[in-house]
């Protein structure tokens, strides 16, 4: 694809509206500089600045549509703690709906990164990994039934944390089939997959692992563009799915 053609298709997101499905994440910035070492512990002290907090996971999915001018809504889990509401502010600078964020018995998913000198001292996480409750699943799935059809395209973000689990992307898939049927509509499905939950994308329309990614998931050795191109083919064959794009910054 050539550059003029990349800019035109950028052109239509202006009118695009995209649901992005998956786990949500609070991206926690710690920034600073450091002097010393600790005596307590050969590890570097760290005088913090400042911090910020961004939207991270599937919400930085979202973010990044609009930066490209389309607008959309997010479909996922926030905890009942201030990071949730943390990332509640966060979405309000958005054109974009938050009403598919469900309130989990599970805390906020958020990424710490301390970072000094332009380097990165530390990360750590706070977060529960596992399936959502049945309660939580209900109000997944009960969004999904609602809203679905009002949206252009649905991006699945599979972070592994438990969102994009079997059930949730079973019905998502018979939503899509229904209202393809309905409306003769394609309605587009992008995921951007873990390859142990490659199972659950059969049907996409597009999907977009990694190099490492396409290694795992078509069991292939990749290291060159034939090998890469044959890898991508048995994936696209494994899943029936229209493309596979390949990230492999």
């Amino acid at each position: 694809m050539n550059r003029e053609k990349l800019l035109q298709a950028v052109a239509r997101f202006q009118d695009t509206k995209i649901l992005v499905i998956g786990d949500v994440i609070v991206d926690h910035f710690v920034w600073g500089s450091v002097s010393r070492i600790s005596p307590e512990a050969p590890v570097p002290v760290v005088n913090v600045r400042r911090e910020e907090l961004l939207l991270g996971g599937s919400a930085n999915v979202l973010r990044n549509i609009v930066s490209l001018g389309g607008s959309g809504g997010l479909c996922g889990l926030i905890g009942a703690d201030t990071m949730g509401k943390e990332l509640l502010r966060l979405m309000e600078d958005l054109p974009a709906s938050a009403s598919g964020l469900v309130e989990g018995m599970r805390p906020t998913t958020v990424k710490t990164r301390v970072v000094a000198q332009g380097q990165q001292v530390v990360r750590f996480d706070r977060e529960k990994i596992g399936p959502p409750t049945a309660k939580s699943l209900d109000k997944l799935e009960g969004y999904l039934e609602k809203h679905l059809a009002d949206y252009d395209a649905v991006i699945v973000s599979d972070y592994a944390k438990g969102v994009v689990n079997e059930q949730l992307m079973i019905r998502l898939h018979q939503l899509l089939a229904e209202i393809r049927l309905r409306d003769n509509c394609p309605l587009p499905l992008i995921v951007d997959p873990k390859p142990e939950n490659l199972h659950r994308f059969i049907g996409a329309t597009i999907i977009t692992p990694n190099h490492h990614e396409v290694e795992k998931m078509s069991g292939m050795a990749v290291t060159d563009d034939q090998s890469l191109l044959a890898a991508a083919r048995q994936i696209s064959a494994d899943i029936d799915c229209r493309a596979v794009l390949v990230t492999r910054g």
